[in-house]
């Protein structure tokens, strides 16, 4: 079985190369989707072997990972982030795991880490990032994506399980700084989504969290 591992990117020269090398031992496809970096991303990227879509920008993260998808040749999908990296622990059983007839997919664990100290306390947590590649596994969500199609649901027509994987990827969420601008950038992202998909209470709570921060009535 073939693997893909694919992430998008804008701007992450300072940790793309940390993220690509956690999975240069995999043997996978590496599939990166840009939209729109102006620094190093790309080019560091290309360098270590992936293969770099560059994506016009259209305020939807979600349809930016779905281009990245259309790319992907392999069997298997492994969903990465710039400021991630797949811990060497458990990386042996990957081989096992893809070779499952009746999986359809993986949890794996993810270290939210927020403090460049890799000993500090983590937040981890568990999210279905190691999937097949299905016509019916796409993305949906301007800022926070999520699959258009549940997995449970995807499993149940196909006759699959959903499994917990003993993988680990470790979030560098302390790269992420939220100034003002970001903030504003998101609100803005959560105010089309509404359009989109109006009245989900968590969206509405989020928007409403983000204007009281920024002050704005």
């Amino acid at each position: 079985m073939s693997l893909s591992v694919c992430l998008i990117t804008r701007n992450a020269e300072n940790s793309i190369e940390r993220a690509l090398d956690s999975v240069a031992g995999l043997g996978a496809e590496i599939i990166v989707g840009d939209t729109g970096s102006t620094d190093r991303t790309a080019e560091i990227a290309r360098t270590l072997g992936a293969k770099v879509l560059v994506i016009s920008w259209q305020d939807d993260f979600g349809a930016a990972q779905n281009q990245t998808l259309d790319q992907a040749t392999g069997d298997w999908v492994f969903w990465l982030n710039p400021d991630e990296e797949l811990l060497a622990e458990g990386q042996g059983q990957l081989p096992a795991l893809l070779a499952r007839p009746e999986a359809l997919a993986y949890f794996v664990r993810v270290q939210e880490l927020r403090k460049p100290d890799p000993t500090s306390p983590t937040v981890e947590i568990l999210q279905p990032r190691l999937f097949r590649r299905h016509p019916d596994i796409r993305f949906i969500g301007r800022l926070h994506p999520q699959f258009a199609v549940p997995l449970a649901e995807v499993a149940r027509r196909d006759g699959k399980e959903i499994y917990q994987a003993d993988l680990v990827l470790r979030h560098h969420a302390y790269l992420s700084v939220l100034t003002e601008e970001k903030l504003r950038w998101a609100t803005r992202l959560l105010e089309l989504e509404l359009k989109d998909r109006p009245g989900r209470l968590h969206y509405l709570i989020e928007y409403g969290r983000n204007l009281l921060r920024l002050n704005d009535p």
